[in-house]
């Protein structure tokens, strides 16, 4: 079986096992012999810059992140809707793709996936909450200039009005220091009428044919080796971007798309599958050489933020941990702050 066909293998049956609850059995799928994380020049994940709000009196506003900042007294009688959410959409709005953003497509339609897929009709219409253009008609800006990210307020405050929401991909920010940030433009009213989604990608630029990601221990195997869980970090910053351009602003909880640090909710996550997997493997007599080779790394060699390449049996493992990956309690209380739905779904 080729690495492409194996890899797909995998995804579909991580896919298929994962609609049944049973996360585990997808592993089998993987091939034998992972390999490093290797170690990228970061010691922190970026932070976004927040989310910048254009009014039609032509005010601009800006609302930074509070990184693991605690429910305090500082937000009491205040509360939770009115602090961590703002007036939303009156109607679902179509997406456009611009500057780099077709690279990037499968990852765009993941995460607009699941927070469409949020929504439990939206104001009782089968429309998709947010659709993705198949053309960039109407996109008057489709490409950013060079040095964008050095007037980043100027340029993305002047593009805001052209009347179509686009998300842009574009390297050159600040030395990796954040991963982005999302432009609204709202009505007198306070109701988003354009949202525009600015991605940094030096990280990318740096690594070509690699995926950044951030990685967190979940199961200690045998005291060398562990089972970790791995999240891409281009990912995790499209659905934060999106979650801005809802209306959803920063939450201090961790293991929330909304929050600084998403890696909890995913240990968790994968905590009972890998235990439930690595106690039958070690039932069955297979244990630690049956698994050790395509799914626990070696601990040591694991630095907490790395790339691995495209289609290397890493690359797997990201697809495999990273696809668990769903809205926290707080995005979702945030959502119904803002839309006021009764339900919703994963």
């Amino acid at each position: 079986m080729s690495a492409r066909s194996s890899r797909f293998g995998a995804v579909a049956v991580a896919a298929l096992c994962r609609s049944q609850g049973a996360f585990v059995m997808a592993l089998a799928c993987l091939p034998l012999g992972a390999q490093h994380l290797q170690p990228a020049r970061i010691d922190s994940i970026p932070s976004c810059m927040g989310v910048e709000t254009q009014v039609l009196d032509g005010t601009t506003g800006y609302q930074s992140l509070p990184r693991r900042r605690s429910l305090n007294s500082d937000f009491r009688g205040k509360g939770l809707c009115f602090q961590y959410s703002d007036a939303g959409w009156e109607r679902p709005f179509t997406l456009y793709l611009g500057e780099g953003a077709e690279d990037h497509r499968d990852l765009i339609e993941q995460a607009v996936g699941l927070w469409s897929n949020s929504f439990d009709p939206f104001f009782g219409s089968s429309e998709p909450m947010i659709k993705i253009a198949t053309s960039r008609r109407g996109r008057r800006n489709a490409i950013l200039p060079d040095g964008f990210w050095g007037n980043r307020a100027a340029y993305a405050n002047e593009f805001v009005g052209d009347g179509a929401s686009t998300i842009y991909f574009k390297p050159g920010g600040l030395e990796f220091e954040s991963l982005g940030f999302t432009q609204i433009r709202r009505d007198r009213q306070g109701r988003i009428v354009e949202s525009d989604l600015y991605i940094d990608t030096s990280l990318q630029a740096e690594y070509p044919d690699s995926r950044m990601v951030a990685s967190q221990l979940v199961l200690d195997v045998d005291g060398t080796n562990g089972f970790f869980a791995l999240l891409d970090l281009l990912y995790i910053s499209i659905l934060h971007q999106i979650g801005h351009a809802l209306g959803l602003l920063h939450v201090p909880v961790s293991g929330n798309v909304m929050s600084s640090d998403y890696l909890p909710r995913l240990v968790d996550t994968w905590k009972a599958p890998a235990h439930l997997y690595f106690l039958s493997a070690a039932a069955e007599g297979s244990y630690p050489h049956g698994f050790s080779g395509n799914l626990a790394l070696p601990i040591e060699g694991v630095e907490e933020f790395g790339f691995v390449e495209s289609d290397s049996i890493l690359d797997i493992l990201v697809d495999m941990t990273g696809g668990a990956v769903s809205l926290g309690d707080m995005d979702r209380m945030m959502l119904m702050c803002v839309y006021g739905f009764a339900d919703w779904t994963d």
